[in-house]
């Protein structure tokens, strides 16, 4: 995929997972373009495997950089943008659910904006 160098997942510190996914270059102009008004229709379908995996998950988005994050409430877990460092990295991920939903998003996201460039 052009906008994705690499995701790693690992074992966190105590039970958690840790999922960074490295962005490729040129993605910032190409998620600039994305419709964020379309992101809860554009990934119903991950919301509706988060609720059949017993998750509630909500995206966060904006104008400059369209996807923005993943959250997973009430868990206050979920996956982040760092712009500054071309990734997103994930925070209190503690399940594989989570971890699959999350890298289900981002994946498909990123396939959305290279069709879309």
């Amino acid at each position: 995929m052009e906008y994705l160098d690499e995701i790693r997942i690992s074992k966190g510190t105590e039970s958690g997972i840790d999922i960074e996914v490295r962005l490729g270059e040129n993605w910032k102009e190409a998620a600039s373009k994305f419709p964020i008004e379309r992101v809860d229709q554009i990934f119903s379908a991950h919301k509706d495997l988060a609720r059949l995996l017993g998750l509630d998950v909500n995206f966060r988005t904006s104008p400059e950089y369209g996807l923005m994050g993943i959250d997973f409430s009430p868990d206050r877990a979920g996956l982040d943008l760092m712009p500054g460092q071309y990734s997103y990295l994930s925070h209190n991920i503690d399940n594989s659910k989570q971890a699959i939903v999350a890298v289900a998003v981002i994946t498909d996201y990123l396939k959305i904006l290279e069709a879309a460039s």
